[in-house]
This record gives C-alpha cells, sequence and structure tokens, in this order.
C-alpha cells in the first residue's frame, strides 16, 4: 500500500502542475472582490476530477458510451438540432449586449448609476465561479493521459473499492489542486504586491471580453450553425 500511496502522490503533484489552470486562476483572482471567492473556482475542478476517476475506475463510460450510440441511432439528427439551438442563442446574446452596451445614458445620474453597475459587474460571482470551475475541468479532458495512467495502475493491483475510492479523493481534492492552494495562499499574504498585477490583468480582461470575445463566440455560433444546417 505504500507503493500504491507514494505512486499517488507522485502522479499527483506533477499532474497538480498545470500552467493552463493557474493562468486561469491568476486572471480570475483579479476580478472577485474577496480572495476567497476564488475557492469557488478551486472546488469543482477537484470535484469534476474525482468524479471523473470514479467514472473511468468503476467502469460508468461503458453507460455514457452507449447512451450516446443509442441517442444516435434511434435520433441522429439530435446533435444537429442542438447545434442549431446553441448557435441561435448564442447570436440572441451578442445582439442583446451589443443593444445594451449601445445604449446612451440621458442624464449625470445615469452615468454615475451606470459606473457603479459595471463596477459591480466586474467581481465575478460565485455562481460564475463555479460554472468556470466545471468549464476548466471538462476543457483539460483531452489531456488526462497521466490520470488514466493512474487509473490504469489500480485497475492492475489488488485494492477495494473503497481504497481506490479514497486515493481519488486525495488525488482530486488534495495533490491535484495543491498549487492552486498555494496561489491563492499567495493572493491573502502578498496582496499588496499583486495589486498592480492584477490591474493590468483586470484591464487586459475587459478588453477580451468586450472586444474579442465577442468574435470568438460569432465565429462559434457560425460553425454550429454550418453543422446543423446539414439536416436540410
Amino acid at each position: 500500500m505504500f507503493v500504491v500511496f507514494t505512486t499517488t502522490l507522485i502522479a499527483g503533484l506533477i499532474d497538480g502542475i498545470n500552467p493552463f489552470a493557474l493562468t486561469q486562476q491568476f486572471i480570475l483572482q483579479s476580478k472577485i472582490k474577496s480572495p476567497y471567492h476564488i475557492l469557488y473556482f478551486i472546488f469543482p475542478i477537484g470535484l469534476g476530477n474525482f468524479l471523473i476517476g470514479l467514472i473511468f475506475y468503476f467502469g460508468f463510460s461503458d453507460w455514457i458510451f452507449q447512451a450516446f450510440d443509442w441517442v444516435n441511432h434511434h435520433y441522429p439528427y439530435t446533435w444537429r438540432y442542438l447545434a442549431l439551438v446553441a448557435s441561435l442563442l448564442i447570436i440572441a446574446y451578442l445582439i442583446y449586449t451589443h443593444l445594451n452596451k449601445d445604449q446612451p445614458a440621458t442624464s449625470q445620474e445615469e452615468v454615475k448609476k451606470e459606473a457603479v453597475t459595471q463596477a459591480e459587474e466586474t467581481h465575478l460571482s460565485a455562481g460564475a465561479l463555479i460554472m468556470l470551475g466545471i468549464a476548466s475541468c471538462l476543457a483539460e479532458i483531452s489531456s488526462i493521459a497521466p490520470y488514466l495512467a493512474l487509473l490504469s495502475y489500480y485497475a492492475t493491483i489488488s485494492i477495494t473499492n473503497l481504497q481506490a475510492t479514497l486515493l481519488l479523493a486525495f488525488y482530486s481534492f488534495v495533490l491535484f489542486v495543491l498549487p492552486m492552494y498555494g496561489l491563492f495562499l499567495m493572493s491573502l499574504f502578498f496582496k499588496s504586491r499583486l495589486t498592480t498585477i492584477y490591474t493590468r490583468i483586470a484591464g487586459w480582461m475587459d478588453f477580451f471580453i468586450t472586444r474579442i470575445l465577442p468574435v470568438i463566440l460569432f465565429l462559434i455560433a457560425v460553425a454550429l450553425f454550418g453543422y446543423g444546417i446539414q439536416i436540410f
């Protein structure tokens, strides 16, 4: 059991050094009111990693693949209809945000209210951070080869289901997110030094959200529409 624990420890610490997730966390920390709110982003990543481990280790992935095959066999156009709906929703969202952005304030008082509202909106809510954590975890599925190798190793040794579950929990909630907790602690004890960096990042983030993101979403909508329109 010592060898199993040591292997898990090494694999978890190596897998936890994820530049993408750490960079994303560093950016998000500049968009929250309290440094403790970043925990809403970290926890879903650990939880998602844990659930993925359970799915693959206990064979639930076969059920998922069977469900996809059943849908594709009985309702072959399901994904194309969903793509069309998603593309229309994205276009509607872009139009809505564009119209709201272009509405001018009619008085100085409204300008002040708008400025206060924008200042409040720059802070991400707990729900938004949770959704970003889930999205970040799903985005990293394509790079979970080391994790799958560890799960395969568990399948070749004699451990109980309870031991495997506890090891996966330790891997996901401690080792995998340990560097992220380290960055969180830095934001607590070195907040004054990070303020200048956060200010610059916040400016870049606002530019990305207002200028770059709409273009990306439009291209995604076009691609989804092109995929879905093939049903006609």
